[in-house]
């Protein structure tokens, strides 16, 4: 048994086991053997920050290169063109042609020349040459805004993935197995704790799972105990670190909105934020579409608006 906790919560990093993206993993698998598939492929990843985008390229990246295909990986940053290039794109090769993956992650809405020269550069080289699959990858609004262009034919026709939460039996098994592999137990009323704690958000998952191994390191099993203490724990942490600081960005009357949404333990209608702010009917509207493009709301139907990310509606309560 080792006392080193299995678990990653770090944006970005893979987790010991990922769960929950399976199928699009697979289908992504398939597709790289199907020699009737069209020689230029582009793929748009969109989901919340903290729910895996970014691992998933990781993954693809992985079993890219262990095809032997040649991987470009790339975030949208200024001067992406420069670095995705014709020769980037087809390396010397011993006289054989070598397929390509180019991913680019964090696209945002202001990418949209950019990414209209490196799409071209990918349609340009997949004439005649290697199969190229591009897979780009950005928060919901910017991805979507941007598959929306005239501009980006290729983007706006991509296959879409959109990464959500995971259901609870997925992020069980995402925290037992690790904590197995690593030589401990977990019992099933601490699991499923852990489980109900993560809320289906991957980053959660691994604070959790860390947090609760963290709290006997030395002991073989993990209880319902070191659960709940790991839970209250990691709640506060996603509040300090991940919503506190977009909050403190706001101004008064975003703040003052999703202020109001937190009175509620539901999806909240526009109507309510309205009266409870005193603002227009408009200007909630407004509000709400800012705060959906910075990813801290989301539309849940017939005029109501939800929080984007677990435990921000907490955060509000704590901080009011």
């Amino acid at each position: 048994m080792t006392t080193h906790s299995p678990f990653r919560p770090s944006f970005g990093v893979s987790p010991p086991l990922l769960a929950g993206r399976g199928g699009t993993i697979q289908a992504f698998a398939t597709s790289l053997d199907d020699p009737t598939g069209s020689s230029l492929s582009v793929s748009l990843v969109t989901g919340h920050s903290g729910v895996g985008k970014t691992v998933l390229l990781n993954k693809l990246e992985a079993i890219s290169r262990a095809r032997g295909r040649l991987v470009v990986a790339e975030t949208a940053t200024r001067g992406l063109p420069a670095r995705i290039t014709a020769d980037r794109l087809h390396p010397p090769s011993s006289g054989r042609t070598i397929d390509v993956l180019i991913t680019i992650d964090e696209v945002h809405g202001g990418d949209i020349d950019e990414l209209r020269t490196v799409l071209t550069t990918c349609k340009a080289a997949a004439r005649g040459g290697p199969r190229v699959d591009v897979v780009v990858a950005g928060l919901p609004p910017a991805a979507t805004s941007l598959a929306g262009q005239r501009a980006l034919p290729l983007l706006r026709d991509a296959h879409r993935v959109e990464l959500g939460m995971i259901d609870h039996d997925e992020a069980a098994v995402a925290i037992r197995v690790p904590v197995e592999r690593a030589g401990r137990t977990i019992s099933d009323d601490a699991l499923a704790k852990a489980a109900a704690a993560a809320r289906g958000y991957p980053f959660l998952i691994q604070l959790v799972g860390h947090l609760a191994w963290s709290r006997r390191p030395g002991s073989t099993t993990i209880t319902s105990a070191d659960v709940t203490s790991a839970s209250v724990e990691a709640a506060r942490l996603v509040g300090r670190m991940i919503h506190e600081p977009s909050l403190r960005r706001l101004a008064p009357p975003e703040l003052g909105f999703l202020e109001a949404m937190a009175a509620d333990d539901h999806p909240s209608f526009l109507c309510d934020i309205s009266a409870r702010t005193g603002s227009t009917p408009g200007d909630a509207e407004a509000c709400a579409l800012w705060l959906t493009e910075a990813d801290l709301i989301e539309p849940a139907g017939q005029r109501r608006v939800a929080f984007a990310l677990p435990y921000l509606r907490e955060c509000l309560r704590d901080t009011r």
